[in-house]
C-alpha cells in the first residue's frame, strides 16, 4: 500500500477531530435527554441539540481513519509536490525552479556593475571637471526633458557624480543617479575606483524606487569584492506600503561578464495593515561560505508576519533546502527537506509560545513533482495555556516497499493521552490501533487489494452504546467510499447508517448519508474544502429540525467550530462556539435561545459523543 495519495485529494487527517467536534451539533436521531436534577432546563435543551450528533461524529471519525490509512502524508500536510504552498501570502507558493530564480535575479542586476555600464560617458566628465571648483554642473536639453550632471569634489580624492533626468511627459517624472568614485588623485578616468551607486526613480503616481549598491566590506568596489544591492519601492496606492529587495554578490572580475556569484537574495513586503511578508535564499553550508554555485545546497525561507490586528496568528515560516545542481538548469533542483512553523499568540502552560511545526525529509533528495520512495513526515504542536490539549506529536515513515508506520500522541492537562498507531505491511494491508482518553479502544484492518475495511470501536464498561462496527469500501484512486456504521446499545438494539463519499472535480469532497428510524428519516451532507481547510454542512431531522455548521482547521491540528441548530416545533435555537482538540475532544459554549430569552452554557466533550458542564469543578453529564 502506498502512503502517498493522489495529488487531488489532500483531505487532512484532522478529519478525525472534524466532527468529533460535531458532537455538539444536530445530525441524526435523538440522544438521551435525561440529566441530573442540578442541571438548568436551558442546559438540558442544549444537551438535546448536542447529543443528537453522535452519528455525525462517528461518520467524520470514519472518514478520518480512512484518510490516515490511505494517504497519511497528504492528509497530514499536503503531498510533497505542494507541501508548504499556502494562500494569502503566508508562505512560498511555488518551490520549483529555485536555480532559475537565482540566475534570473543575477541577470537582472548584473548590468548595474560595473558602474560605467550603467552610466556611459560619466568618467569623461569626471576627468573634464576634476581640476575645477568644488562643484561643477552641466545641463543638457534632451528629447522630452532635461539632464543635469553635477560633480562634487569630496575629501581624499573622492568625487560624487549626480545625474538627474527630468521628463516633461510620460509616467516617469525623474531619474536621479548618484555614485562616488575614488579618482586616485589623477584626472585620468582609467584608474578610477567605484565606491557606491544609487538611483532614484520617481513616477507621477507618487511611487518612488531607490536602488543602492555598496561594498559589504571596505569602501571600494574592486575585483572580487562582495557588494550589497538594495532596491526599495515606496508605494502610494494599493495594499503594499513598501517593498525591499536585497542582493549580496561577489562581482568577480570587473572587466569580465557573467562571473558574478550570488551570496544571498531577499525580498520583503510591508503591507498597509502592518503585515509583513519576506522571502530569502542563501547558501546552505557547514563550512566557509563562498556563494551559490553549481551543486550547492540553498535554503529558501518565506516568512509571513501577521498584522497586529490578528488576534491569533503571529507568524508563519516555510523553509526548503534544495541542491541546485546546475544553476543554468531550472529542472534539475533536488529537494532535500521542507518545513513549516506557525507561531500563535499567547503562551503555553510551560511558558513558551504556542507553535505548530510540520516537516518532511525524503530519504534521498528528489526532483520537483517526483514521488519520494521513502521518507519521514513529522508534526509537533504546543497549545495555548488553559486548553485541554497541551501537546501533539505525529510521525509518519514510509519505505520503498510500501511499508511504514504512523503514530499520533496528544497529551492533555489532566494527564490523559490519545494514542493512534497505523502499520503498513508492504503487501497492501494496514492495521489501526487507537486508545482514547477514556479507555475507548479502536481496532481495524484495511486491505488495499480489494479496497475493503473493517473497524470496531469498543467503549468502556457502562457506556451506551457499547460498540460501533464499521465496514465497507474505500477506493483511494477514485475518491469513492461507501460503508455502513452500526451501533450496538446496552439493551442489544442496533441502529445503522449508510454513508457515501465522493471526490468532486473542483478538489472538494462530499460526504452524505441517511438513517431511517421509527421517528422518520434524517439526512446530512458535509463538504470538505482542502484549499481553505474548512468543513461546512447541513442536516435535517424528521420533524423539520435543521443544523448549519462551519469548522475551520488551524495549523496546530485544532479546529474552530461554529454551528446553529433550530427546532421550529419548540421555538428553539442553539448556537455553538467550540475549540476542538486534535483528538476530537474540546470545550466551548452553547447559547440557547427561546421565547426571546438567551442562556449561555459552558460545555466540554470527549470525542465519543459525551458532553458535560463543570459546576464548582464537578463535571455534570448532559
Amino acid at each position: 500500500m502506498t502512503v502517498l495519495s493522489r495529488s487531488g485529494s489532500e483531505t487532512p487527517r484532522r478529519w478525525a477531530a472534524l466532527a468529533l467536534a460535531i458532537v455538539c451539533c444536530f445530525a441524526i436521531g435523538c440522544g438521551d435527554d435525561s440529566t441530573g436534577p442540578q442541571v438548568a432546563p436551558e442546559a438540558i435543551e442544549a444537551a438535546k441539540a448536542a447529543n443528537t450528533a453522535a452519528a455525525m461524529q462517528q461518520i467524520a471519525s470514519t472518514e478520518s481513519m480512512l484518510d490516515d490509512v490511505e494517504n497519511p502524508l497528504t492528509s497530514a500536510a499536503g503531498n510533497f509536490e505542494t507541501f508548504g504552498a499556502v494562500s494569502d501570502l503566508e508562505g512560498i507558493d511555488d518551490y520549483s525552479g529555485v536555480s532559475s530564480q537565482v540566475v534570473a535575479t543575477l541577470s537582472t542586476y548584473r548590468d548595474n556593475l560595473p558602474m560605467e555600464r550603467q552610466l556611459p560617458g560619466v568618467r569623461a566628465m569626471v576627468a573634464k571637471h576634476y581640476a575645477a571648483a568644488k562643484r561643477a554642473c552641466e545641463s543638457v536639453n534632451t528629447e522630452g526633458g532635461v539632464r543635469e550632471t553635477c560633480i562634487d569634489d569630496l575629501t581624499n580624492n573622492v568625487v560624487r557624480v549626480t545625474v538627474t533626468e527630468t521628463y516633461d511627459v510620460g509616467l516617469v517624472e525623474s531619474i536621479a543617479s548618484t555614485f562616488e568614485v575614488d579618482t586616485v588623485g589623477t584626472a585620468t578616468a582609467e584608474d578610477d575606483i567605484m565606491r557606491s551607486f544609487e538611483t532614484v526613480t520617481r513616477l507621477r503616481t507618487g511611487r518612488v524606487t531607490t536602488v543602492q549598491v555598496a561594498p559589504t566590506q571596505g569602501d571600494e568596489i574592486i575585483d572580487n569584492a562582495v557588494v550589497a544591492l538594495t532596491e526599495t519601492i515606496d508605494f502610494v496606492v494599493g495594499l503594499i506600503d513598501r517593498q525591499t529587495n536585497q542582493l549580496t554578490m561577489d562581482v568577480g572580475m570587473l572587466d569580465v561578464e557573467n562571473d558574478e556569484v550570488i551570496w544571498m537574495l531577499a525580498s520583503t513586503q510591508n503591507w498597509i495593515n502592518g503585515a509583513i511578508t519576506a522571502i530569502s535564499a542563501a547558501e546552505e553550508t557547514e563550512g566557509e561560505a563562498d556563494g551559490i554555485r553549481d551543486n550547492d545546497s540553498v535554503r529558501v525561507t518565506a516568512t509571513f508576519t501577521a498584522a497586529p490586528t490578528n488576534d491569533r496568528l503571529q507568524q508563519v515560516v516555510s523553509t526548503i533546502v534544495a541542491n541546485l545542481v546546475l544553476l543554468d538548469n531550472e529542472e534539475d533542483d533536488l529537494f532535500a527537506s521542507v518545513s513549516r512553523t506557525v507561531t500563535f499568540d499567547g503562551q503555553t502552560d510551560a511558558g513558551g509560545t504556542p507553535t505548530a511545526t510540520e516537516s518532511y525529509m525524503p530519504a534521498e533528495p528528489v526532483l520537483q513533482g517526483e514521488e519520494p520512495c521513502s521518507g519521514t513526515f513529522s508534526r509537533t504542536a504546543n497549545f495555548p495555556a488553559g486548553w485541554e490539549a497541551q501537546s501533539l506529536q505525529q510521525t509518519v515513515t514510509h519505505d520503498c516497499n510500501a511499508g511504514g508506520t504512523a503514530s499520533m500522541d496528544v497529551t492533555f492537562s489532566d494527564g490523559t493521552d490519545f494514542e493512534r498507531d497505523i502499520t503498513w505491511d508492504g503487501a497492501g494491508v494496514a492495521t489501526l490501533d487507537e486508545m482514547r482518553r477514556d479507555g475507548t479502544v479502536v481496532a481495524g484492518t484495511f486491505d488495499e487489494n480489494d479496497n475493503s475495511f473493517d473497524v470496531t470501536t469498543t467503549f468502556p464498561a457502562g457506556s451506551d452504546p457499547t460498540q460501533v462496527a464499521q465496514s465497507g469500501m474505500s477506493n483511494d484512486d477514485t475518491g469513492e467510499r461507501s460503508y455502513t456504521i452500526e451501533a450496538t446499545y446496552a439493551d442489544q438494539t442496533t441502529r445503522t447508517l449508510t454513508v457515501a463519499t465522493n471526490e468532486n472535480s473542483d478538489g472538494t469532497s462530499t460526504v452524505s448519508g441517511s438513517e431511517v428510524t421509527e421517528d422518520g428519516t434524517s439526512t446530512f451532507t458535509m463538504t470538505w474544502n482542502p484549499a481553505t481547510a474548512t468543513l461546512s454542512g447541513a442536516a435535517s431531522g424528521p420533524n423539520d429540525e435543521t443544523l448549519d455548521y462551519l469548522l475551520v482547521w488551524q495549523e496546530d491540528g485544532s479546529g474552530l467550530w461554529d454551528f446553529t441548530y433550530m427546532d421550529p416545533n419548540d421555538d428553539l435555537t442553539v448556537v455553538g462556539d467550540m475549540v476542538v482538540n486534535p483528538d476530537g475532544s474540546g470545550c466551548g459554549t452553547l447559547r440557547v435561545e427561546r421565547n426571546n430569552l438567551a442562556t449561555i452554557t459552558p460545555v466540554c466533550f470527549d470525542g465519543n459523543g459525551n458532553m458535560w458542564i463543570d459546576e464548582d469543578g464537578t463535571p455534570i453529564p448532559l
